[in-house]
């Protein structure tokens, strides 16, 4: 399987998925935050689990209100739309072990100000 093809989230993975206490679903083996199954525009701070490698495409898609988002250092790839319509997100560090950030990643996140792209990034 090609490495950005675990960006991708089936329907049957949802399913199978394991959902955290705050609507988060994450792949059976952890290391892949799929989407948010919740209200997602109620939640406000997220911090992504420890040992999560890939932030899926649209995992944090219209997250309206999602102001703070903490990003382990375990992560090393962000999806396309992962956090796209996420309108109150004003800033984001983006660990130097991320090397890959998916096509409009960001897109109409009209408060982002500011951003933090680490060198390792060689794919935006």
């Amino acid at each position: 399987m090609n490495t950005l093809d675990y960006l991708k989230v089936t329907e049957e993975e949802i399913e199978n998925g394991v959902k955290d206490e705050f609507g988060a679903v994450y792949s059976a083996d952890g290391k892949r935050l799929l989407q948010f199954d919740a209200d997602v525009t109620k939640l406000k701070e997220y911090s992504i689990k420890e040992g999560t490698v890939y932030i899926c495409d649209e995992a944090f898609y219209h997250c309206t209100n999602l102001s703070e988002i903490n990003i382990p250092n375990s992560v090393t790839h962000i999806g396309n739309e992962a956090f796209g319509d996420c309108d109150c997100l004003a800033s984001i560090d983006i660990p130097n072990t991320v090397v890959h950030i998916g096509e409009k990643a960001f897109y109409t996140c009209f408060g982002l100000k500011k951003i933090n792209i680490p060198d390792s990034v060689t794919y935006i």
